[in-house]
């Protein structure tokens, strides 16, 4: 099977076959926006599918782009960001209804807030380049699935499971510090470039 490379979300007209593999991860990453914004409103029967869904898309849309070699700069960016949506969403209207407390929210996700802190200061300083040179990393992926097994575990029982509750939190905890060492190794050379003489 030939490998095409894939540089950009837009392919040229004569390669419809190779257009559509590129949306397909894609809108499995979009799903689970849709996914997190339905949460809230979802009976509490469907909340368990709603979840395993969100899983399952996280999973394939990271597998079609390596078996049918389409990744490109925008899936690169929406999948994480459909992914830390839709896990924020989910933590809010548990501590909203009461299930979660605040602080118990926040450290499941300590790695979707220093991702928000951290690519909110690269905006602000307006490094949109550092945005496409972070790659996923190995704690990053290992707390996104750790949140799946946690959020599922409140869907079921509705409280927090300690022996879930602290695995996800200290995985959420290292990629949180992962993600920031990056962000800031992002910053020091457009500080340095942007410092005055």
């Amino acid at each position: 099977m030939a490998r095409h490379s894939v540089s950009s979300p837009f392919l040229p007209a004569r390669m419809p076959a190779v257009r559509l593999a590129v949306l397909v991860p894609n809108l499995l990453s979009l799903s689970r926006v849709a996914l997190g914004l339905a949460f809230p409103w979802a009976p509490p029967r469907a909340r368990v599918g709603l979840i395993v869904a969100a899983a399952l898309t996280d999973l394939l849309d990271g597998l079609v782009c390596r078996w049918w070699h389409v990744a490109t700069p925008l899936g690169r960016i929406l999948d994480p960001v459909a992914d830390k949506v839709f896990v924020l969403l989910v933590l809010l209207t548990f501590w909203c209804e009461g299930t979660l407390h605040a602080a118990e929210a926040a450290l499941v996700g300590l790695r979707d807030l220093a991702v928000l802190a951290g690519v909110g200061w690269l905006v602000l300083r307006g490094n949109w380049s550092a945005l496409h040179s972070l790659p996923p990393s190995l704690p990053g992926k290992l707390a996104t699935g750790a949140q799946f097994v946690f959020l599922l575990s409140l869907a079921l029982w509705r409280q927090p499971v300690l022996v879930v509750f602290l695995p996800t939190v200290l995985l959420s905890g290292l990629a949180a510090a992962d993600y920031l060492h990056a962000f800031l190794a992002n910053t020091t050379p457009t500080t340095r470039r942007d410092a005055p003489p």
